[in-house]
């Protein structure tokens, strides 16, 4: 009869639906699973553990610039003479800041960090002089820390560049151009508010190169210690998982010592099983200090 379909064929076709998109990473019905960390609160009595807090909040760029890059710049022993030769220096140092701010924004803009050979930016006003170099870098140094950074190549130099602070006055190397000559360090404690770990490529040699990268990447911060950061994000697509690397060793890197999470988890792109499996993975860990959201259409389950 015509314009009637069997029950039986709409519960195939029901089927084949929910297969493709268990399998279907690039579904956008496939929601990522989210992991919160948190702080324990202790009994000023007892000492045990009385209840759980969320992390502070990251704080807000202009609180940082301020108290950070302008009292470092204020008492930095540089060379006065360009300053009769460079118009800028006419501009208070709070209008020059907004100039290197414009240059470099803080706004979560994308930023990508690949594996590239040390080259010069190209902007010519750097070469003003060594203090409008170092000013400028100072603020690039802390505008990354309130941008989305997305890691598409690994490495040891990737982490080293992460965790690099600018250098002190007497362990400048050059005194025109190349790092932060200061009279006292930077903040160490750099806390990123948004980092992105893509893993996995169309091409299965280039994934196998990324998985060895992330390997190098994870065991140099484990060596120099944590990376700080709010939300990580660790997004995959095809050829993630290949032989010697799966969700166990993806949660193994993950809780390894290598990153300090203040914030959020976020797995992205990972198929239904995947997340299956990762959710059980993390479970089994019975970290108190980690809960496992589960996301339900617009609401969120937590679970301890």
């Amino acid at each position: 009869m015509a314009g009637v379909v069997r029950s039986g064929a709409l519960e195939s076709q029901g089927l084949y639906q929910s297969l493709v998109q268990e399998h279907n990473r690039h579904d956008p019905r496939n929601r990522g699973s989210v992991v919160r960390f948190v702080k324990p609160l202790y009994d000023k009595e007892s000492g045990a553990v009385s209840d759980f807090e969320e992390h502070d909040k990251q704080p807000k760029y202009r609180e940082v610039a301020d108290e950070q890059i302008t009292r470092m710049l204020r008492v930095a022993r540089f060379d006065p003479q360009p300053m009769s030769k460079c118009l800028l220096y006419r501009l208070p140092l709070e209008v020059r800041l907004k100039i290197w701010e414009c240059l470099f924004p803080h706004n979560w803009s994308t930023v990508e960090l690949e594996e590239f050979a040390q080259t010069t930016t190209g902007l010519a006003i750097f070469l003003t002089s060594h203090q409008i170099f170092h000013e400028a870098l100072l603020v690039f140094f802390y505008s990354l820390a309130y941008s989305r950074l997305v890691l598409k190549e690994y490495g040891g130099s990737t982490a080293h560049y992460l965790k690099s602070v600018p250098l002190k006055l007497d362990r400048c190397i050059y005194k025109r151009r190349g790092f932060i000559c200061l009279d006292i360090e930077c903040d160490k404690e750099r806390t990123f508010g948004s980092l992105v770990l893509s893993l996995g490529d169309k091409n299965h040699e280039t994934a196998v190169r990324c998985r060895w990268g992330f390997a190098l990447f994870i065991t140099t911060l484990r060596m120099e210690g944590p990376l700080r950061v709010h939300d990580l994000t660790v997004a995959v697509t095809e050829n993630w998982k290949i032989p010697g690397f799966d969700e166990n060793d993806l949660v193994q890197a993950l809780f390894s010592g290598a990153f300090t999470v203040l914030g959020r988890l976020i797995f992205v792109g990972f198929t239904r099983m995947e997340r299956r499996r990762l959710t059980n993975l993390i479970l089994a860990r019975q970290d108190p200090c980690v809960q496992l959201i589960r996301r339900r259409d617009d609401a969120e389950d937590i679970v301890r």
